[in-house]
């Protein structure tokens, strides 16, 4: 039996388990310009919203140092205390 996920999930593999898709219902309040923080200290800010099919909300997150770096993302991920603060 073959498991599929969804286009561009967001899962990290930890030695205390899966993170990034969290039993909640996140608010879909986010939009374009927003800012958060990463652990490393690195900025994000939001493109849009990248529409998904089944799953959590994905959004596309830019780089604020280098805006051509880019990446998709999980809602539930930018929700998640341990990975992304948000930046006032």
């Amino acid at each position: 039996m073959k498991i599929s996920t969804p286009p561009f999930s967001f899962v990290f593999n930890t030695s205390t388990g899966h993170t990034g898709h969290m039993p909640r219902t996140p608010q879909l309040d986010l939009a374009a310009g927003q800012r958060f923080r990463a652990p490393d200290g690195i900025v994000w800010e939001i493109l849009g919203h990248i529409r998904t099919y089944g799953g959590p909300p994905h959004f596309a997150l830019m780089k604020l140092d280098d805006r051509l770096t880019k990446k998709v993302i999980s809602v539930n991920a930018l929700y998640d205390k341990r990975l992304f603060s948000f930046v006032k």
